[in-house]
C-alpha cells in the first residue's frame, strides 16, 4: 500500500500544489494542508491568512465591536480595469501609488518583463462591496421562508400588532441558529474581506485553484519584489489568494509592532489637520454595526408587514351560528399599518427584542434576566451622554455580547490571537462570568408596562 509523506513547515519550491474544488475529501485535505504549510515562501513578510487565522480582519475594531465602513470615506480607485471601484480613501490612495511604483519598477528594469503582467502592472479588478446588500438579501430570505411556512389565511395575523407579535417570535427562534442582527451577520463567512473597504483584488482568479496561485504568483520572478513593495505601500498579501492586497493595519514595513498607517486627513481632502492613529482610526472610518441594528430591525418589521399584506390581503374568520356547530367563513381585510400601529415598536420593546437576539446568537452565555434588569436604568441614566437612551441600551448590550463572538475553541485553533497587539480580532473572551456595572437596578424594563 502506498503512503503519502508530509512534513509541514518545510518550504520546498519544487512542490506544486493541486488543490481545487471537486477533489475527494482526503485529496482536498491533503492539498489544502500542502498549500497552507509548505508552499508559501517563509522568508517573505508574513501574509494575511483570512481562512485559518484572521477571519474577522476588518470586521471588528480593536475592542471587538462589529464594524461597517462609512460610505462617506470611500474613494474611487484610479488604477482600475473599470470605473466606480471604491475603497476607503487611504486604501485607494495607497493602491494608486503602489500601482505607479510597480510600473516604474518594470520600466527601469527592477522587475523582469516575462512574469505575470498583473503583478508588474497591477490594476484593481474588485474592491469594496456594500455589506448592506448581502445582509438585506439575507433578511429578505428570512421573510420569504416565514411567508411560505405561514398559513395563507391564518387568523393569527389580523393586523400589524398581531403580525409583529408573530414575526418577532419567529425571529427570536431562528436567531439561535442564524445571525439576525447586522452586528452578528457581519462576522459570518457571507461577508467577505471586500465588505471592509480595506481590500483590493488585482485578479479575478478562483480561490480554490492552488496551481494557479503557484504558477502565476508564488513562482513568479517578481513575486518577492511585489510582496515587499506592497508592504512598503501599506498592504499585506493574502496567503490564500496572493492577488488580494489588504491594508496592513498591524505593522510598519520591516517590523512587527502594532502601528496603524498614519495618514494625514488634510492630505485626503479633509480640512482637519489631525493624524489618523490607532486611537482615532476606527471611529473615523467605521461605524459600529450595533448602532444601526435597532433601526434596521424596526424598519424591517414594518416593511415585512407591508409585503405580507400585499401578497395575502385577507384572513379568514369563522362565524358560528348560535346553538349549533355550523359556521361560515368570512374573508376579512388585513389593514395597512397606521402610524399608531408603528408606535407599538417602542424603544423598550425593540431593546428587549434586541437583547433576546444577541443572547440567542451567542448561545446565551450570560443570565439573560440579569442583563435585562439593567436596561431601564441605562436608558434613563445615559452613561454616554453623546448617545440617546436607546443607543445607550444598545451599546450596553453590545459591550456584553461582543466578548462572545468567538467559539470557546477558537483560541486553540488560532494560537497567535493571544498576542493582542498583532491582530485586529484579539482580546478573546471565554464564557466564564459577566458582571454588570449597575448594582440592583430597578426591574421596570422587564415587565409589560409602557416603556420609558
Amino acid at each position: 500500500m502506498s503512503t503519502l509523506t508530509f512534513t509541514p513547515n518545510v518550504y520546498d519550491p519544487e512542490v506544486v500544489p493541486a488543490g481545487k474544488n471537486g477533489l475527494s475529501s482526503f485529496a482536498a485535505y491533503y492539498q489544502g494542508l500542502l498549500y497552507k504549510e509548505l508552499i508559501y515562501p517563509p522568508y517573505l513578510f508574513k501574509p494575511l491568512d483570512t481562512w485559518y487565522d484572521k477571519q474577522y480582519y476588518g470586521k471588528v475594531d480593536n475592542v471587538q465591536n462589529s464594524i461597517i465602513p462609512k460610505q462617506s470615506n470611500l474613494r474611487g480607485i484610479e488604477a482600475a480595469v473599470k470605473p466606480n471601484l471604491l475603497a476607503l480613501d487611504f486604501v485607494a490612495l495607497q493602491f494608486d501609488a503602489f500601482a505607479r511604483h510597480m510600473k516604474n519598477a518594470r520600466v527601469i528594469g527592477v522587475c523582469v518583463g516575462d512574469g505575470n503582467p498583473k503583478i508588474v502592472n497591477p490594476k484593481a479588478h474588485e474592491a469594496y462591496g456594500n455589506p448592506m446588500q448581502p445582509y438585506t438579501n439575507f433578511l429578505n430570505t428570512v421573510f420569504e421562508t416565514f411567508s411560505q411556512q405561514t398559513e395563507r389565511y391564518t387568523a393569527e395575523i389580523r393586523d400589524f400588532p398581531s403580525f409583529a407579535d408573530v414575526y418577532l417570535r419567529h425571529l427570536k427562534f431562528i436567531s439561535a441558529y442564524l445571525p439576525v442582527t447586522l452586528s452578528s451577520y457581519m462576522l459570518t463567512g457571507t461577508m467577505s474581506i471586500f465588505n471592509t473597504g480595506l481590500c483590493i483584488s488585482i485578479d479575478t482568479a478562483q480561490f480554490d485553484d492552488d496551481a494557479y496561485k503557484y504558477e502565476k504568483y508564488l513562482s513568479d520572478p517578481n513575486f518577492n519584489f511585489y510582496v515587499k513593495a506592497a508592504k512598503l505601500f501599506g498592504f499585506t498579501v493574502n496567503k490564500d489568494a496572493p492577488w488580494l492586497l489588504t491594508a496592513d493595519l498591524c505593522s510598519n514595513p520591516g517590523d512587527n509592532t502594532f502601528s496603524l498607517p498614519v495618514v494625514s486627513i488634510h492630505d485626503l481632502g479633509c480640512p482637519l489637520r489631525e493624524q489618523i492613529d490607532k486611537d482615532f482610526f476606527f471611529s473615523y472610518y467605521f461605524d459600529r454595526a450595533c448602532f444601526r441594528d435597532v433601526n434596521i430591525l424596526q424598519q424591517y418589521i414594518i416593511n415585512s408587514y407591508a409585503t405580507y399584506i400585499a401578497r395575502t390581503p385577507y384572513y379568514q374568520k369563522r362565524i358560528t351560528k348560535p346553538g349549533c356547530d355550523v359556521y361560515t367563513v368570512e374573508n376579512v381585510v388585513r389593514p395597512a399599518a397606521t402610524e399608531q400601529d408603528r408606535q407599538l415598536l417602542t424603544p423598550k420593546r425593540m431593546c428587549n427584542f434586541y437583547l433576546d437576539l444577541r443572547s440567542a446568537e451567542t448561545k446565551e452565555p450570560v443570565h439573560l434576566e440579569t442583563v435585562r434588569r439593567a436596561l431601564d436604568s441605562v436608558y434613563f441614566v445615559r452613561p454616554d451622554s453623546s448617545l440617546d437612551g436607546t443607543l445607550n441600551v444598545v451599546n450596553y448590550i453590545n459591550n456584553i455580547y461582543r466578548d462572545y463572538i468567538y467559539s470557546v475553541h477558537y483560541p486553540y485553533l488560532n494560537g497567535e490571537l493571544f498576542n493582542t497587539f498583532k491582530t485586529l480580532d484579539t482580546a478573546v473572551q471565554t464564557r466564564y462570568h459577566i458582571s454588570t456595572s449597575i448594582s440592583d437596578p430597578p426591574e421596570l424594563f422587564a415587565g409589560d408596562e409602557p416603556g420609558f
